[in-house]
């Protein structure tokens, strides 16, 4: 049984003519009037709810129908038919800020049930407004979960965002959750790569050096070579290198990203910074000399040999071996006198 409009009790073989005179009424403030009365009385009435869910995607006012699936939002469950009816009326729904208050209300509600979580995001996709898929997005966060269903849909649905600047704000926002897995750190990393502002890009995977994203180390560093701003992509190879648990992997992976670095200030800086934190690992000041011949300044690469052998000399005091790499007689007497102790020459 279900509930008429003046509070008696309709039969529910009644209900599909009821929602059928309902569908008649042309004023669209008449009819969201009239379902919002039934809804309020019987809402919790499955067949009452896909009724009043097919009436109003009838309705044309995106506002007035927006008001009726706000209000149906408290009475939603997730249970097949329902769910599918009510995301229909959603999806029909033109103005975006309507579309994103409807499912804003709905996360509010319900966003802690998984299957709704993923309609929700599967419907926020849709909506057109770069600013109002965001929002959605941000409130999605509080809700996520690290589940492979749940992750796909809400990095689809970031990833159909045209705006960098709102990108970027989904993805840091989703850093941001507490818990999140190698997997998410995954997927952010691929994202990445899509905001075409090298600003917003490196924002991103700034913030991601504050979480552990060795796993993701392929999908971070290709995102990181798709920067083209050289101040840019140094700074984020600067943030991974100054981070005091990065690993000589992580660092060896820094400095080859670095001699796709056009500048050689930006790369010097890069190759400066791992010298002085981790050239006492073997592998990683074998990196730095292969990298260093990238350097087309004699002045910055005088700088970071300077730097290695500053530390090759601290660790043992005879590294005549360095020398190969050394590119003339005059930077090479430079160094033989560092390797030497004799500082008067410097």
């Amino acid at each position: 049984m279900c509930l008429s409009a003046d509070g008696t009790s309709v039969p529910g073989e009644v209900l599909p003519n009821l929602c059928d005179a309902v569908e008649t009424i042309s004023a669209d403030g008449d009819k969201r009037r009239v379902l919002s009365d039934i809804v309020k009385k019987d809402a919790g009435n499955a067949d009452t709810f896909l009724g009043m869910a097919r009436a109003a995607k009838h309705i044309s006012s995106d506002g007035d129908k927006a008001e009726v699936l706000i209000e149906m939002a408290n009475s939603y469950r997730e249970n097949g038919g329902l769910g599918l009816a009510y995301f229909d009326a959603v999806k029909s729904i033109s103005s975006d800020g309507d579309h994103a208050r409807v499912l804003s209300t709905l996360l509010a509600a319900h966003g802690d049930n998984r299957d709704t979580l993923a309609r929700v995001l599967g419907s926020a996709q849709k909506i057109s407004s770069d600013g109002d898929k965001a929002g959605v997005l941000k409130e999605a966060v509080r809700r996520y979960t690290d589940d492979l269903f749940i992750r796909k849909a809400f990095i689809d649905a970031a990833n159909s965002i045209s705006s960098d600047g709102d990108h970027q704000q989904v993805l840091v926002a989703l850093l941001h959750r507490q818990g999140i897995g190698a997997a998410t750190v995954g997927g952010i990393a691929k994202s990445a790569p899509r905001i075409s502002s090298d600003g917003d890009k490196a924002r991103v995977l700034v913030e991601l050096v504050g979480v552990n994203v060795e796993p993701a180390r392929d999908d971070f560093f290709a995102a990181a070579d798709s920067i083209h701003s050289d101040g840019d992509h140094s700074h984020v190879l600067l943030a991974l290198l100054d981070k005091s648990d990065t690993s000589s992997t992580m660092a060896i992976a820094a400095i080859q990203s670095a001699t796709r670095i056009s500048s050689d200030g930006d790369m010097g800086r890069v190759l400066m910074d791992a010298a002085h934190r981790y050239s006492k690992d073997p592998k990683v000041d074998a990196a730095l000399r292969k990298a260093v011949e990238s350097l087309h300044s004699d002045s910055v690469y005088r700088s970071v040999m300077s730097e290695i052998a500053g530390r090759d000399q601290s660790n043992c005091p005879s590294q005549f071996p360095l020398l190969k790499t050394y590119r003339d007689v005059g930077i090479k007497s430079l160094f033989v006198a560092i390797a030497a102790g004799d500082r008067l020459l410097l």
